[in-house]
């Protein structure tokens, strides 16, 4: 992310979750050392709720980097990521997104182009738990199955309204 927002000279600021996680962990009584379903969620509901009182001080916009297939299985934090002032991605599958940022990088200049073949290969996770041996913990596919035929089963579902036998026959 913040190679892509430098390569596009976009104004890069971060601001540490950290410490109001950990506050509000204090305030509900939460060990930060048990890295379940609580301790996830915390961190992707942080980031949206300074996300959005930023928009709110500078009259901008939260745009929502969610895809359609997020939603229709549940894979996403309520409050958290799920949310935005604008969803762009709302109605696209997030196989085809995968696609779109593939077909992006087709005409860019090599550095850019490489930067988002890279984004493309990366593994799809939440990244709410710490790195393993500097690799990415949490793999969404590995939880959920791929997303391949998720995507292939919500295609159906939404565009055709075929039902379960019809899909599976």
């Amino acid at each position: 992310a913040l190679d892509l927002a430098a390569s596009q000279g976009v104004t890069i600021r971060e601001i540490p979750i950290g410490p109001a996680v950990l506050q509000h962990f204090a305030d509900i009584g939460h060990d930060p050392g048990q890295l379940d379903v609580t301790y996830e969620n915390a961190q992707a509901r942080e980031r949206t709720q300074i996300l959005m009182d930023l928009a709110n001080q500078t009259g901008g916009l939260v745009v929502g980097t969610g895809d359609l297939s997020e939603p229709a299985l549940g894979w996403a934090t309520y409050n958290g990521d799920h949310m935005s002032m604008y969803a762009v991605n709302s109605s696209v599958p997030k196989t085809l997104v995968r696609h779109l940022v593939r077909h992006a990088a087709d005409d860019r200049q090599p550095g850019l182009k490489k930067l988002l073949l890279d984004i493309a290969a990366t593994p799809v996770s939440p990244e709410l738990l710490p790195p393993s041996n500097g690799e990415i913990a949490q793999k969404t596919e590995h939880i959920i199955g791929p997303y391949a035929l998720h995507d292939f089963f919500l295609y159906y579902v939404v565009r055709y309204g075929f039902s379960p036998e019809k899909i599976l026959r």
